[in-house]
């Protein structure tokens, strides 16, 4: 009977994140298609050097996705305007580079997951690479963070490995709700490191990490929450991931636990 239950349970969590998805993607597939154009002509000879389902040039370009997260970022961060401006380049095209391993190599649930995720995005790189003012906010973070910048991202490298430990969770039911919890633990843990010195720029960092995750975790985990006391009763049951990461950063993994659900 347990059994039973587990499966109902499961079935209902998976299909209310799909309805999230299906009602939030209707909304974006119009601008979607405009954004597309866009950025297709900046980035077409990155497919010309390797396949887009090249694992390794896909991880890369994730990782970039993220100001946290960009190893190029964190050992030469930007100091001024100009070179903040090459990193808004390197951004849109990393951008592209996974959209277009996403349309050709993930299965669909986790395209549409990814659609959700990118285009939240796109509209971070917008924000801030598109305004003068919130160009200098991140310069002005990353002049404070100085060489404590690789401590605050260690949070979310250590998310990616909470991420490949998820799609082995038995009972399945659990998996969407540890994905939202183990966000919620290493975002926390990303903001309280920043928090000692560098208060003034907790807004701006926790804007570019809900752009990260986009509607997904904002529509997805209503019910695990930062201010919600669920997680406590669960996140236990989140293994260590020891063995080597597939990938390092964790926007690819996230969608790929939506595949372990069917």
């Amino acid at each position: 009977m347990s059994h039973f239950v587990n499966i109902l349970m499961t079935m209902a969590i998976y299909y209310r994140f799909v309805a999230v998805i299906a009602i939030t993607i209707i909304s974006i597939s119009i601008i979607d298609g405009q954004t597309n154009k866009k950025l297709s002509s900046s980035s077409s000879s990155l497919n010309k050097k390797k396949g887009s389902c090249d694992s390794e040039r896909v991880d890369k370009c994730a990782i970039a996705m993220v100001p946290l997260t960009d190893p190029e970022l964190l050992e030469n961060p930007p100091r001024n305007m100009s070179q903040m401006n090459y990193w808004c380049r390197k951004f849109k095209q990393s951008i592209e580079c996974v959209r277009q391993y996403s349309q050709q190599c993930l299965q669909s649930e986790s395209r549409r997951v990814f659609s959700i995720m990118s285009y939240s995005i796109s509209k971070m790189a917008k924000r801030y690479c598109g305004s003068v003012r919130a160009k200098k906010d991140l310069l002005e973070f990353l002049k404070c963070a100085g060489n404590d910048l690789r401590k605050y991202a260690q949070p979310l490298f250590d998310l990616s490995g909470d991420l490949h430990s998820i799609p082995t969770i038995k009972p399945a039911n659990l998996r969407i709700p540890l994905s939202c919890c183990a966000y919620q633990r290493r975002k926390e843990s990303t903001l309280s490191l920043i928090d000692i010195k560098c208060s003034n720029h907790i807004e701006t960092i926790e804007n570019i990490l809900q752009s990260a995750t986009g509607d997904v975790i904002k529509l997805g985990c209503t019910e695990y929450t930062d201010d919600s006391d669920k997680c406590d009763t669960i996140i236990g049951r989140l293994p260590k991931w020891n063995k080597p990461l597939e990938w390092k950063s964790f926007i690819i993994p996230s969608v790929k636990i939506v595949d372990s659900l069917h």
